[in-house]
Formats: C-alpha cells, structure tokens, sequence
C-alpha cells in the first residue's frame, strides 16, 4: 500500500481543517470571542470531522498521520 508523501499528506488535512474552520468556527467567532468560552459540543465536531488525535495507529480508529500533520492541526 502506498503511503502518500508528508507533504501531500500535510496539504490535505491543511485544506480539510481549513473548510472545518471557515464552516464552524468563522461564522461563530465573534459570539464565542465576547462570551469568552467556545460550546463543547465544538470538540464533537472536530472529533466528527477526523481532527482529534489524527496520529494514533488507525488500529485505533484514528488517521495514523504523522505527527507534523497533529502539529499542523494545532496550529
């Protein structure tokens, strides 16, 4: 099976997080910024959306990433 290079692997989930955040976070920002808190539900989305603990082994239902895409996804 052929793993795909870091780099193709970093730009997809860059662009995977990306539309996360333009269609979660950017439309709620402002509200969540002067409530100061963000609703926990949001950690479910990000769960939802394969964006919690992406470089554990897929054995365990993650993406098995590495660990410079979990650093991407920080960021």
């Amino acid at each position: 099976m052929n793993q795909p290079s870091a780099s193709h692997e970093i730009t997809m989930f860059r662009d995977m997080v990306l539309r996360f955040l333009e269609k979660e976070i950017a439309p709620n920002f402002e509200q969540w910024e002067k409530q100061g808190i963000a609703p926990r539900e949001l950690w479910s989305k990000f769960g939802d959306a394969g964006m919690l603990c992406v470089d554990l082994s897929e054995d365990y239902g993650a993406a098995g990433t590495s660990y410079l895409v979990c650093q991407m996804i920080i960021e």
